[in-house]
C-alpha cells in the first residue's frame, strides 16, 4: 500500500473529520465574504483621484482637477487627464466607499505598512491573514499572496505566497528540489518500499498511542489531499509581474474556492520626483486594473454559484499619503494620512467619508455615522482593519485590543 493510499484510507482520518466535503459546512454570510487586497506600494496622492475638498493654497493639485459630486453622495476627483477613474466610478459608485483622512501614524514605507495592514508595528497578522485563519478548514490556500507585503506573524500556515516569488508551483511538481545548492540522490523502487512499509509501521503505531495523535496524522492526511487537489487545479502558480495577469490569478483561486482572501501589489508610487505626471500614470493604471477586477468578478462564479462580484469585496490601498506641497524637484514626499477605496457587498456605499483639514491633516468622524464630527474619532488603521474583520465575521477584539470598528462604514 502507497504511504497516500494508506493515509487517506485511514481510520484515524474518519475519525477526526477533515476531508468531509466542503459543500457539506454550513456559514454565516459574513464567512462567506471573500477579500481581494490592492496595494498601491510606495505612496499615492490623493489627490488625484479622492480628495474631497475644492483646491486651496496650501494643498497642490494638479491643473485641470477638479471635484465631481454627481454620484450622490460619493465624490472624487474627474480630469480629463485621467478618464479612468471617471470611468470606474460612473459605472461603480454604488458599490463604491471612499474613506478619507485614514491615519498611518508614520513616514517611513515599513512602518506605515505595518499599519496600513496590522493596525501596529509589533509582529501581528495582516488582515487577509487573520480573516481567512478563521475559514481556514475550508479552503487548501487561505489568503493567497500573489504580490506585494505581507505579515503572516503567527498565521504562517494560511498564507502562501505564489507569483514571482513563491515557489508553491516547484513543491507541487517536485521540481523546487532542483534550486537547492545540492543535489539529492534519487531513490529506487526497493527504497521506496521501504519508506512506503515504514510509515505504514508508524501510522498503525500512531493510531495505537491515542487521540493526539491520531489529530497529527489527520492533519497530515488532510494535507496529502491538498496538495494532490493541488496537482490537480487548472491554475498557474507562476505568474508575471503584469498587474492584470495577477489580478486574473487571484479572481480566479477566489473563484474555484482554493483562497478566501488574495493580496496583489501595484508599484512604483514613490514619486519624490515629478509627482504629477508619475502620479497620473499610476492612477490611469490602476484605475484600468479596477475596472477589470469588476468585470472579472462579475463574470466569474463564486463556489455557490453567485456571481463572485456578489460575495468579494475589493479593498484598494496605499501605505501612505504625499504632502500637500511639491519639493523642489516636483515631486511629493511622505505623508502619514492617506485614503483607501473599498468596493463590494457589506459596507455603506455610494459615499465618501471622512475629509482633509486645511493642513491637510485627517479629520475625525462620528463613528455611527461616519460624518466628519470635531469632537468624534479619528480613522486610524487599527479601526479601519477592525471593520474589515468585522464585516468578515471575525471578532476584532480578539485581535486588536484598544481599536473597535466603526459601524458608520459597515450598510
Amino acid at each position: 500500500m502507497r504511504r497516500r493510499d494508506f493515509l487517506l484510507s485511514s481510520s484515524a482520518v474518519a475519525t477526526a473529520g477533515l476531508l468531509h466535503p466542503r459543500s457539506a459546512r454550513a456559514a454565516p454570510a459574513e464567512a462567506d465574504t471573500k477579500f481581494l487586497f490592492v496595494l498601491a506600494n510606495g505612496g499615492w496622492d490623493i489627490v488625484q483621484a479622492f480628495y474631497d475638498a475644492a483646491p486651496h493654497g496650501n494643498v497642490h493639485t494638479p491643473a485641470g482637477f477638479s471635484l465631481d459630486d454627481s454620484h450622490g453622495d460619493l465624490t472624487y476627483v474627474r480630469s480629463d487627464a485621467l478618464p479612468q477613474v471617471s470611468t470606474f466610478f460612473d459605472a461603480h459608485w454604488q458599490q463604491s466607499l471612499i474613506v478619507n483622512g485614514l491615519w498611518t501614524n508614520s513616514v517611513a514605507h515599513e512602518s506605515c505598512m505595518k499599519y496600513l495592514l496590522t493596525g501596529g508595528t509589533a509582529k501581528k497578522p495582516d488582515w487577509g491573514a487573520i480573516i481567512a485563519s478563521s475559514t481556514a478548514d475550508r479552503y487548501t490556500l487561505p489568503h493567497v499572496v500573489v504580490s506585494g507585503s505581507s505579515f503572516a506573524a503567527q498565521l504562517g500556515g494560511v498564507q502562501t505566497r505564489v507569483g514571482t516569488s513563491g515557489k508553491l508551483d516547484g513543491l507541487i511538481t517536485g521540481d523546487f528540489i532542483n534550486e537547492t545548492d545540492s543535489q539529492p540522490g534519487r531513490h529506487g523502487a526497493d527504497i521506496e518500499a521501504v519508506l512506503n512499509r515504514h510509515l505504514v509501521q508508524r501510522a498503525e503505531g500512531v493510531e495505537a498511542r491515542g487521540e493526539a495523535h491520531i489529530d497529527q496524522l489527520a492533519r497530515y492526511a488532510k494535507a496529502m489531499a491538498e496538495s494532490d487537489a493541488l496537482k490537480h487545479q487548472s491554475l498557474s502558480f507562476s505568474t508575471t509581474r503584469d498587474p492584470t495577469e495577477q489580478a486574473n490569478f487571484a479572481m480566479d483561486a477566489l473563484s474555484v474556492g482554493l483562497s478566501r482572501c488574495a493580496s496583489i501589489a501595484h508599484m512604483d508610487w514613490d514619486t519624490h520626483q515629478d509627482n504629477d505626471d508619475r502620479q497620473s500614470l499610476r492612477f490611469g493604471e490602476l484605475f484600468s486594473l479596477l475596472t477589470h477586477i469588476m468585470d472579472g468578478l462579475s463574470s466569474r462564479l463564486a463556489p455557490s454559484g453567485v456571481a463572485l462580484s456578489e460575495e468579494t469585496v475589493v479593498v484598494v490601498f496605499s501605505e501612505m499619503g504625499r504632502t500637500p506641497s511639491i519639493n523642489a524637484d516636483l515631486g511629493k514626499d511622505h505623508w502619514p494620512v492617506t485614503s483607501a477605496l473599498v468596493v463590494g457587498p457589506g459596507f455603506s456605499t455610494g459615499r465618501t467619508v471622512g475629509g482633509f483639514d486645511e493642513l491637510f491633516y485627517g479629520q475625525p468622524i462620528d463613528p455611527d455615522t461616519a460624518e466628519v464630527d470635531a469632537a468624534g474619532v479619528d480613522i486610524s488603521a487599527g479601526a479601519f482593519g477592525a471593520t474589515l474583520l468585522q464585516r468578515a465575521g471575525v471578532d476584532p477584539g480578539e485581535w486588536l485590543p484598544g481599536f473597535k470598528a466603526i459601524p458608520g462604514l459597515l450598510s
